[in-house]
């Protein structure tokens, strides 16, 4: 089977699509498919050069929103060779060329949102949402509605996703992510502390991930703040890319708080330096105020890392079932009490956590499981073809 991956941009500073991407690949690829991925990033770029596809076709865009005459041309090309299309994130040129070009060369497509129809963004933005809605009405509503398969990561985004426009009508199917984790690879926590010295002996807590006002990173630092047991090690890491201003905000409202020497800003981490601080971190917080999946989440489970998260992130059934970490609201209260359950818990249920937190990830997040089960949906797109209602139960 030939998959063609349609995605704006494959470059893992800009969250977590790209590691859906990448996870999709390496699913794939041990079950002998070839997967061909075409991006808008700059040709030459090493995120672009080392991605584990068999094939990328790099467009560099011009304009923001994707549009431009050499992307179609090589869209054509890649199209016609492939059995089936993944179409990764809407609301950008990419979604809307390959529902048409699909729609003439009568290929299956399936479009995953990640969480980019979510009901939160029409909350928080709803200027922005006003323009979206114009999108949707004149275009975006019939990339989902043609699409073989809308597939959602929880039942939550897909409930979510649904209220926020009209007239959708689409097939959604409900499907977690799989990653690689961290498998069998050496602990590299050293090198982690190499590089940043200040953090040796110390315990961590760690966020990792694009550093953005969804995220509730201001949250953590004021709950942080609150509980912190002054006579400890403690240290909280923000391990990811982010925006200048949001930085400066950030630093300058942990100077306010006290904990300016408490607080670490590595900057974004990849490679064996994010599994680095994966390894090393006592525990993971992710406060956030929508997350449809949380690639990082899983992540930290995968490091058998306890994961301290709100009840924004879909996947905190999983969790919460697993005994895997700690769930609370998304708002100062809950991440506070979040944190004072934390630093009350004896090391004996600590370890349990973390024993728990590997067999989370083992049983429901493990890129083995998630190959086989976006087989089975890319092969039932295949299967039929030409067909408007197709199953795939």
């Amino acid at each position: 089977m030939r998959i063609l991956h349609v995605v704006a941009s494959i470059n893992p500073a800009l969250g977590g699509v790209a590691e859906a991407v990448r996870s999709c690949c390496i699913a794939m690829k041990s079950k002998n498919c070839e997967s061909t991925v075409i991006c808008s990033d700059a040709p030459g770029a090493p995120f672009v050069d080392t991605f584990p596809a068999d094939r990328v076709v790099s467009v560099e865009a011009k304009r923001r929103y994707g549009f431009g005459w050499r992307y179609l041309r090589a869209l054509n090309d890649v199209l016609r060779d492939a059995d089936v299309v993944c179409v990764h994130g809407v609301w950008q040129f990419h979604s809307l060329a390959v529902s048409l070009m699909c729609w003439w060369h009568g290929i299956p497509y399936i479009v995953f949102p990640h969480g980019m129809l979510d009901d939160w963004f029409r909350v928080m933005y709803p200027k922005k949402h006003l323009k979206k809605l114009v999108y949707w009405t004149l275009f975006e509503q019939f990339v989902t509605n043609r699409a073989k398969w809308v597939v959602f990561t929880s039942d939550n985004e897909r409930d979510s996703s649904m209220r926020s426009f009209p007239f959708f009508r689409c097939r959604p199917l409900v499907r977690p992510l799989g990653i690689e984790g961290f498998g069998s690879r050496n602990d590299t926590s050293v090198e982690f502390i190499r590089a940043f010295p200040q953090l040796e002996g110390k315990s961590i807590l760690l966020f990792l991930g694009r550093i953005h006002e969804k995220k509730g990173c201001d949250l953590l630092l004021e709950a942080f703040a609150k509980t912190l047991p002054w006579d400890s090690n403690v240290h909280l890491v923000f391990a990811g890319p982010c925006e200048s201003t949001l930085r400066n905000v950030l630093s300058r409202r942990a100077c306010e708080l006290g904990i300016s020497q408490r607080v670490v800003w590595t900057g974004m981490v990849s490679g064996s330096l994010k599994w680095g601080a994966l390894c090393a971190a006592d525990a993971f917080c992710l406060p956030s105020h929508q997350e449809n999946f949380g690639v990082a989440v899983a992540e930290a489970l995968s490091c058998s890392v306890p994961v301290l998260i709100s009840s924004k992130v879909d996947i905190w059934p999983y969790v919460a079932s697993a005994g895997a970490g700690l769930i609370e609201s998304d708002d100062l209260s809950g991440v506070t009490r979040m944190l004072e359950t934390w630093f009350a818990t004896p090391p004996g249920k600590v370890k349990k956590m973390r024993d728990n937190a590997q067999r989370c990830f083992t049983g429901n997040f493990s890129v083995s499981a998630f190959g086989d089960a976006l087989q089975k949906v890319l092969g039932a797109a295949v299967a039929s073809r030409g067909s408007v209602y197709p199953s795939c139960e």
